[in-house]
């Protein structure tokens, strides 16, 4: 696991009297729908890495107008995502008993996932952490990053 970098944690976050309001995450192909799958197995690795209390909302959740968040004492923070595909491609050059030859560029993507606080209060945003293609890991390296900087 990459070093963990516990100044994305906000100084005033407290796990045990702030409930973290996680964004749910959406659909990589760039519609508004939430991928029920992925926020299940976010879900399920929270649970698991993170012992603290925290609820998985959608982005029209943590706006300031919704009054079931209202309680900042409480809700002050929530939990962003970023999903960023990057495409890999490789050249092979096939060479033919005949003296031909034929280039192929075989491609595959990759999504990474990031994590960043938002103070709701101010709206600052906090730096992200790192970047996994992987939601267990992903969530695994954020929740320690927390309880790092918290020394939990």
């Amino acid at each position: 696991m990459r070093k963990l970098d516990a100044s994305i944690v906000p100084s005033d976050f407290n796990p045990k009297k702030h409930v973290l309001l996680v964004v749910e995450m959406e659909s990589l192909r760039g519609s508004a729908k939430k991928n029920a799958k992925v926020n299940r197995m976010m879900d399920e690795k929270l649970k698991e890495y993170y012992p603290y209390k925290y609820e998985i909302v959608s982005l029209k959740d943590i706006r300031p107008d919704n009054p079931k968040y209202a309680d900042t004492s409480i809700y002050k923070y929530a939990v962003l995502n970023s999903l960023n595909s990057v495409e890999h491609t490789t050249y092979t050059t096939v060479n033919f008993p005949n003296g031909g030859q034929h280039t192929m560029s075989p491609s595959a993507n990759t999504t990474y996932i990031t994590y960043r606080f938002l103070d709701r209060v101010s709206k600052k945003e906090y730096g992200e952490s790192s970047k996994s293609a992987w939601i267990k890991t992903s969530i695994q390296a954020f929740a320690n990053a927390i309880i790092k900087a918290k020394n939990l």
